[in-house]
C-alpha cells in the first residue's frame, strides 16, 4: 500500500509564486488537474546559507505574513505593488563579483530598480547588484538607466561575499550597490548604522 494524502495541497514554487493546488488521489484520475506525484524534488545548492533560508521562511509562517501570494511584499490598497517591504541598501559596494550569477536585469531609475530587485530576490539568499550607466557621485547617479545582476546563494557574511568597496584603489563601485534580504550580509545589518529609509521599504546601511 501507498500513502496517499487525501485533500489539497498548496505547493509554492518559490515565495513570490502564485500558490498552486494539487491532489494525491493517484487512483482517481479524473480528479487529479495537477498530481502531487509529479512535483520532482530539487537539489539545493550546497553553496546556499540553508538554514538562513529555512529561518527566513520559517518567520513567514510565525511572524506573518504567513503562506500568502507574494509573501516579501505588503500588499494593500495604498500599495498594489507590494514595494513597502523591507529590504536592505549598501550604496557604493558590489558582492561576488562574476559569481553566482541568476540573471541580468535592465532598469531605467532608482523606482524601477528596487521595484525589479525585490521582484527578483524570491529566495531569502538572493541579492542584487546595481550597476548605474553613469559613474556619478552620490544619489545623482540614481536618475539614470542601469541593470541589476542578481546573486543566488550569497552567504550571510559579508567577508564570505567577495564585498568590494569605494577606496583609495577602487572607484569602480561608485556607480553600484547592492540589495539583500534577511538570509544575506547578517553582519552588515548587525553592525552597521541605518540612515532614513531613501525609498519606502529600503534601509540604507553605512
Amino acid at each position: 500500500k501507498t500513502f496517499n494524502h487525501y485533500g489539497n495541497i498548496i505547493h509554492y514554487k518559490n515565495d513570490t509564486s502564485r500558490p498552486a493546488m494539487y491532489r494525491d488521489f493517484n487512483h482517481d484520475q479524473t480528479s487529479c488537474d495537477k498530481k502531487f506525484s509529479d512535483l520532482k524534488w530539487v537539489p539545493q545548492d550546497i553553496s546556499m546559507d540553508l538554514i538562513g533560508n529555512l529561518t527566513h521562511d520559517h518567520n513567514n509562517t510565525v511572524r506573518g505574513p504567513g503562506l500568502a501570494y507574494n509573501i516579501p511584499y505588503n500588499v494593500s490598497e495604498k500599495d498594489p505593488g507590494g514595494l513597502t517591504t523591507k529590504c536592505y541598501m549598501m550604496d557604493e559596494f558590489e558582492v561576488l563579483k562574476n559569481f553566482n550569477d541568476v540573471s541580468s536585469i535592465p532598469f531605467t531609475d532608482f523606482d524601477d530598480c528596487v521595484k525589479k530587485a525585490k521582484e527578483a530576490m524570491h529566495t531569502a539568499s538572493y541579492a542584487a547588484v546595481a550597476v548605474w550607466e553613469k559613474r556619478q557621485n552620490g544619489k545623482e547617479k540614481f536618475k539614470n538607466p542601469g541593470t541589476l545582476y542578481i546573486k543566488k546563494c550569497v552567504p550571510g557574511i559579508s567577508e564570505y561575499a567577495k564585498s568590494v568597496g569605494v577606496g583609495f584603489w577602487n572607484k569602480g563601485s561608485k556607480n553600484k550597490a547592492t540589495f539583500w534580504r534577511t538570509a544575506c550580509l547578517d553582519d552588515w545589518v548587525k553592525d552597521r548604522e541605518s540612515s532614513a529609509n531613501i525609498h519606502d521599504g529600503v534601509v540604507e546601511l553605512k
